[in-house]
């Protein structure tokens, strides 16, 4: 199917459904969207309210017991019994206060998890972004060499005709055409995959983005306040945090555990024209109930507090050598583009050959090579902006 006619299909189905976005005028506003139209994001939020229910179950004592006994007495002069018995139970009174902090603790926690596979989509759709913040430059970039090319070919045909040119600059010129219309379409092929992708992330909504420049970022800090920025911002690493503190409550918890449970209930009996009734009051003493637990949450401990550790290693490499592979770039991006500005010599080329001045193979050499070289900054730019992106995480 022709491109164009796929892309036309999209935009008539996105305005029959009445819940597109209009062409942006910045990622900031696609990613708005996402953030409301992403249904992995929707669903994360009941997640997160079905979760912190789950957390405050089990903070009340136990439900009561009732029990009632009916005995047939054998003789039947002894008569029969009767009895009724309804009895709490409650765990060691510091424990409820625990309990509660747990529940808050894990509430908090879930939030944050929440948040990183939020952040995660949002980045994957900020990177697809400026994807086709470069596709769409290069749209234009290949359209103008496709255009270049079919003068070309027209112009090598008129002189072929005049009897002034060869069949070999034609079959040239036609061969760079053709060269020129394949990479328009392969580059037209990615600009629809990644739009899909964007629409898939935005819940199935079809997106219209059309940006070709990429925005303005603010001045990068030293590479010490990103690191902090991180570190504090970071929904992975609080989250792990919060996982050490629920483990170290655990282990509180589980200590209390050990001391006796307690039990307070009413008692009635009945016995021909006897009637008893009374209070009772017990104690369980819990020997080999929880004997390991409190080991094994000493362990889970360790190994949260291994896993904060590994991952501020990882964080910390992560960020040096984004912000390292930043500065590179960026060094790299303003000296060739100031080199660029200086061989761009297109039209002194199309000049020269229109004169004789150069031969069509002398002609193509140079357009290439300077096609190769434009082609290769063009993605250092968007290398750039990606590692930008991928700095800037933790404000997503």
């Amino acid at each position: 199917m022709n491109f164009k006619l796929i892309i036309i299909i999209n935009i008539f189905l996105a305005l029959l459904s009445g819940n597109y976005l209009y062409p942006q005028d910045g990622i900031n506003k696609v990613l708005k969207g996402i953030e409301s139209n992403n249904k992995l994001i929707k669903s994360g939020a009941d997640y997160v309210n079905a979760k912190k229910m789950e957390f405050r179950t089990g903070l009340t004592p136990y439900d009561p017991e009732v029990s009632f006994d009916y005995l047939f007495g054998t003789p039947k002069e002894l008569g029969n019994r009767s009895e009724f018995m309804i009895n709490f139970t409650f765990d060691f009174p510091t424990i409820y206060g625990k309990k509660s902090f747990l529940s808050d603790l894990k509430s908090e926690n879930i939030i944050y998890e929440s948040t990183a596979l939020k952040q995660k989509i949002l980045l994957e759709a900020k990177l697809i972004c400026i994807e086709l913040i470069y596709l769409n430059k290069r749209e234009i970039e290949l359209k103008t060499r496709l255009n270049d090319a079919e003068q070309l070919y027209e112009f090598f045909k008129i002189k072929l005709e005049k009897g002034e040119g060869n069949m070999i600059d034609v079959n040239k010129a036609k061969l760079q055409m053709m060269n020129a219309l394949s990479d328009f379409e392969l580059n037209e092929s990615e600009r629809i995959k990644s739009l899909n992708k964007l629409n898939d992330l935005n819940g199935g909504i079809p997106v219209i983005f059309a940006d070709a420049e990429y925005p303005t970022q603010p001045q990068l800090p030293v590479l010490a306040e990103i690191e902090k920025r991180m570190e504090t911002a970071d929904p992975e690493l609080i989250s792990l945090d919060y996982r050490l503190k629920i483990s170290k409550q655990e282990i509180e918890i589980n200590k209390d555990l050990r001391l006796p449970k307690l039990s307070f209930g009413y008692r009635y009996e009945s016995l021909l024209s006897e009637k008893f009734n009374g209070f009772h009051v017990g104690i369980t003493l819990p020997f080999w109930e929880n004997n390991n637990i409190v080991k094994t949450k000493e362990l889970e401990s360790v190994y949260a507090l291994s896993q904060i550790d590994a991952y501020k290693t990882h964080l910390k490499f992560e960020t040096k050598e984004l912000f390292e592979k930043n500065e590179i770039l960026r060094k790299i991006l303003i000296q060739n583009k100031e080199d660029l500005s200086t061989l761009n010599n297109i039209e002194l080329l199309k000049k020269s050959l229109l004169f004789g001045e150069i031969s069509s193979i002398d002609y193509l050499m140079e357009l290439t090579y300077y096609y190769s070289i434009k082609d290769k900054i063009d993605l250092l730019e968007k290398e750039f902006y990606e590692v930008q992106a991928k700095l800037y995480k933790f404000e997503l």
